[in-house]
């Protein structure tokens, strides 16, 4: 039933005032609540229209300058759904009809006013249905074509879940049409990833009245996969009856692709081992990987949300806004920083940092990758130092090439010159000649010896020769060779030995201690130009002291790290010419560690140095002193008979003029067959044996003679100092060991012993 509003608004189209209150009275009889308007003209018709907006047009036929045909065919033009009854006084029955066919809704005869109220009533329901029906006939084109152009998949099946109706977009992603799957079930088009606990499920639920949510697998006509995420609802009709199947599916199947794409990569991000941090626009972080968080110590928690700047100190946090921010934004920066731990440690990173942005280029976030490179600087650095040593090394080397070419060139230039000049010298020149030719020769072999010592320290274990010694009397003896030129230098020497020192037995390598003595006397001697050289003993505690201090230069602090390197001289040394192959220290710390010692040193730049030694006292030495005065002569041994077994005439003439007057009979074999021959034919109380000698060398002569006459003393002379050489010299059968160059004190123990 239609409710009729309380006051209806009514157009009359009438030229008599009269008609027109009696239609009012009429419909007001009629319990019609009305405002009424009234025009017989066109215009104010039209105007009526616009502005009265009547809900009822109530038309006279006949008017003057104005008809109900014009009335009803300006109502079909401006205002169609506004229902329309004419009321006329005469009309016929073909006017009546073609009324109706333009749109009259009715037509009322004057004389029947009566019949109005109920012909209103009717018209208004009647345009009230047909306006219900046409919004519904809409919307059902709405919803049709809704469903036809929707993006989603909608299938509608009866309640057996059989298909019914497919739109347009299930044929496009299925690549099945309406026809094809018509009566199906939609199970069969799944790709069967779905057990059947999981379709009971979804059946219990649609059939018990709610909608069910879901992800299907789905496999199109040509076999290929794809997704939709799926909402299926029941359909009722008025008495609550399920009588259909709404499934609405959205392609999902892009999505699922980058999920699958986001998971590998959120999985790739978190099993790398580098430090992956993702921020928003204001700094906030949003991302951090595993790794992230072991390095720097913070938990997940901790970090979502914060800002970043919790991992940078305060300086790095300027260079961010000043340097790496801006390089970011242009497209990414690369780098070493140091960041910050939650411990507040901090610590070296490789830094790359990018932007992410979207489809319209807007920033949306920042991406840092960060790699602890503690170990990597510390390698390099260890790498820069090897090579820098390495590039000193070489230059010490080329250093050491040219100093040795001048350690060697000048006493080698000395003994040649003096040498040739000894030829027109008178006497007293030759003996000057000869003091300077000796001197040269001594220092020329002091540089090999180094050479050699140094070699051996470094390559090969060194054996010791241990005796009992006396310190003070090596000290003292070494002291000696420096105390004659002190005028000469204007120094002071001073020799410290305390009493109870001065006696003390210890166990010792005697040439190696005097060595290290000689060494850093030596030093001092170089370097100290004026002032005072002190050479002395102290006892602390087990460990006996050897000490040298001077005044002289001192070390500066940017060398002593390195004074105990071999090769190494000090710029002062390079600068004044200073002689020497930069090796006495060097030798001096490794023979200090062979006997159980450490060497160390305190030196002041411009003041002096002092350079100590500590060795062992050990419990005391069995005996006495092993030391004994070399005698500088010997008695004239006129019975004994002496056999020189040397190959170089120039060696035999050396020995021959040392021996020459002290011996009954010197007799020269040239090599060891000779050797054996002459000791064969005559009685020799000894033969000085040179090892290497064409024909037969020394060892296998030595052996044979030892087979022949055991008793007889065999005396190696050989160049031959390692001591792997002298114990194959010794196993041979030789008696004692002369090194060359043979020195006249040397040879002097051996007839004394």
């Amino acid at each position: 039933m239609v409710h009729m509003k309380p006051v209806l608004k009514i157009l009359m189209v009438e030229d008599s005032a009269q008609d027109a209150e009696l239609i009012r009275h009429q419909m007001r009889k009629s319990g019609i609540m009305h405002e009424a308007r009234v025009t017989e003209e066109a215009d104010a018709f039209k105007l009526a229209l616009a502005e009265f907006q009547p809900e009822l047009i109530l038309s006279d036929f006949s008017l003057p300058h104005f008809s109900g045909k014009d009335a009803l065919l300006l109502r079909q033009e401006l205002a169609p759904d506004i229902p329309f009854i004419l009321i006329t006084g005469s009309i016929n029955e073909e006017t009546a009809v073609e009324m109706m066919k333009l749109g009259s809704d009715d037509y009322i005869l004057k004389e029947n006013l009566t019949k109005l109220g109920v012909a209103i009533r009717q018209v208004i329901e009647k345009k009230a249905i047909q306006k219900e029906k046409k919004a519904a006939e809409s919307k059902l084109r709405i919803l049709s074509r809704a469903i036809e152009q929707n993006p989603a998949s909608i299938v509608i099946t009866d309640v057996r879940g059989n298909i019914e109706y497919v739109n347009p977009r299930f044929t496009e992603l299925a690549g099945y049409t309406l026809q094809e799957v018509q009566g199906r079930n939609p199970r069969v088009l799944k790709s069967g990833n779905k057990s059947d606990g999981f379709y009971k499920n979804l059946w219990r639920t649609i059939l018990s009245g709610k909608e069910w949510r879901g992800e299907f697998e789905n496999r199109n006509k040509m076999g290929e996969i794809y997704y939709e995420n799926t909402i299926i609802s029941p359909i009722t009709d008025e008495n609550g009856k399920i009588t259909h199947f709404l499934a609405v599916k959205e392609d999902i199947t892009d999505q699922k692709k980058h999920q699958k794409k986001y998971a590998l990569l959120a999985q790739s991000l978190e099993s790398i081992s580098e430090c992956v941090s993702i921020t928003d626009t204001e700094d906030n972080i949003v991302f951090v990987n595993k790794s992230f968080q072991r390095t720097y110590g913070y938990s997940e928690d901790e970090l979502m949300g914060k800002s970043i700047r919790m991992v940078r100190p305060p300086d790095i946090e300027h260079l961010q806004v000043r340097e790496i921010l801006p390089r970011t934004l242009e497209g990414g920066w690369k780098g070493e920083i140091i960041n910050k731990k939650k411990d507040g440690t901090l610590f070296p990173v490789l830094l790359s940092s990018t932007t992410v942005r979207d489809e319209n280029e807007k920033l949306t976030a920042l991406i840092g990758v960060a790699s602890d490179i503690t170990e990597m600087i510390r390698q390099r650095e260890e790498l820069m130092e090897a090579k820098a040593r390495a590039e000193e090394n070489n230059r010490l080397k080329s250093a050491l090439l040219n100093n040795m070419n001048h350690e060697i060139r000048t006493p080698m230039n000395a003994i040649m010159g003096f040498s040739s000049l000894m030829m027109d010298a008178n006497d007293q020149e030759k003996v000057a000649f000869a003091n300077i030719i000796l001197n040269s020769s001594n220092q020329l072999l002091g540089v090999i010896d180094e050479m050699i010592l140094l070699s051996r320290l470094q390559s090969e274990k060194v054996e010791l020769v241990v005796n009992a010694l006396n310190p003070s009397e090596c000290l003292r003896d070494v002291f000696a060779m420096f105390n004659y030129g002190q005028k000469e230098k204007n120094l002071t020497m001073k020799l410290l030995i305390p009493v109870e020192l001065s006696r003390l037995c210890i166990l010792s390598d005697l040439t190696k201690l005097k060595q290290i003595l000689t060494n850093l006397l030596t030093n001092a001697w170089k370097f100290t130009t004026s002032g005072t050289i002190e050479a002395g003993l102290a006892r602390i505690g087990n460990q006996l002291e050897f000490y040298v201090r001077d005044t002289g230069m001192g070390i500066p602090e940017r060398e002593r790290s390195r004074i105990f390197e071999a090769f190494f001289r000090s710029d002062y040394a390079i600068a004044q010419a200073i002689g020497g192959s930069g090796l006495g220290l060097s030798i001096s710390k490794e023979l200090v560690g062979l006997l159980g010692g450490e060497l160390y040193f305190t030196s002041e730049e411009g003041k002096g140095s002092r350079f100590a030694f500590t060795l062992p006292i050990g419990e005391g030495c069995p005996g006495g002193s092993t030391e004994h005065e070399t005698r500088e002569e010997m008695d004239v041994m006129n019975n004994f008979s002496l056999l020189i077994a040397e190959d170089e005439h120039i060696n035999f003439r050396y020995l021959e003029i040392l021996l020459k007057g002290h011996l009954r009979r010197i007799d020269h074999a040239k090599n060891g067959e000779e050797a054996i021959r002459m000791a064969s034919e005559n009685h020799y109380d000894m033969i000085l044996m040179d090892i290497k000698m064409p024909v037969m060398d020394g060892i296998e002569a030595t052996k044979l003679l030892k087979a022949q006459f055991p008793e007889l003393r065999i005396i190696a002379q050989t160049a031959y100092t390692l001591p792997e050489e002298t114990a194959i010299i010794r196993a041979a059968g030789c008696d004692d060991v002369l090194c060359k160059p043979i020195k006249k004190e040397s040879l002097l123990k051996i007839f004394q012993s």
